[in-house]
C-alpha cells in the first residue's frame, strides 16, 4: 500500500485512537483534520519547499512520547531522590548534518520539549545546537540521541529541491 493512502489511513486511526470510540463526528472531523494536514504536507514554507512523509513523521512522534516518559522520569527523579548521578548537568554542542532551517527549527524544538534537555542555543554555518541535558550519562550519549532525533526529523520532513528554469524556458 503506497504512503499516500497509508499515512493518512494512520493518522485517521490515530485520530479514532485519541478519541477513543469510532462515531460519525469522529469520522467527519478526521476527515477533516487528516484533510488539512495532507494539504499543508504539500505546500510550500518560509525558506523552501518541504515534503511531510507520514510514516516517519509517526515514529518521531512514538519515539517523543516515549522520551517524554523517560525525560519526566528522569526530572522526577532529580526532584524526588536529588543524587550526583540524577542531578549532573552538562552542555553539549553538537554539529548538525542537515542545514535546512525547519528542520533545524524541529529538531532544537523537540529536545526543548523532553523535559531535562534544552536547545539552548542553534548557530549556523554549518548548524551547530548548544543543548543542556540533565540526568545523562555522558555527552556523548547527548550527542546519539541529537543525531537519532536529527535522523529522524529529515526522514519525516524532507526538502524538496526547488525548481529552476531551464534557459529554454526562459526564451517562452
Amino acid at each position: 500500500m503506497s504512503t499516500r493512502i497509508l499515512g493518512p489511513l494512520l493518522l485517521l486511526a490515530l485520530w479514532f485512537a485519541s478519541w477513543g470510540d469510532i462515531s460519525w463526528a469522529n469520522l467527519f472531523s478526521g476527515l477533516l483534520v487528516v484533510g488539512v494536514i495532507s494539504a499543508l504536507s504539500r505546500r510550500s514554507f518560509r525558506g523552501g519547499s518541504y515534503r511531510i512523509h507520514f510514516i516517519p513523521l509517526f515514529r518521531l512522534l512514538a519515539t517523543l512520547l516515549i522520551e517524554l516518559v523517560i525525560g519526566s522520569v528522569r526530572v522526577a527523579l532529580a526532584v524526588l531522590a536529588p543524587t550526583e548521578r540524577n542531578t549532573r548537568s552538562f552542555f553539549v554542542d553538537v554539529e548538525l548534518q542537515v542545514d535546512e532551517p525547519l528542520q533545524v527549527t524541529v529538531v532544537a524544538d523537540l529536545l526543548s520539549l523532553v523535559p531535562g534537555s534544552l536547545a539552548v542555543d542553534v548557530e549556523g554555518g554549518p548548524p551547530r545546537i548548544r543543548v543542556h541535558a540533565m540526568g545523562q550519562d555522558s555527552p556523548e550519549r547527548v550527542t546519539r540521541d541529537v543525531r537519532r532525533l536529527e535522523r529522524m526529523t529529515i526522514s519525516a520532513i524532507t526538502a524538496v529541491p526547488r525548481r529552476t528554469a531551464t534557459p529554454s524556458e526562459d526564451v517562452r
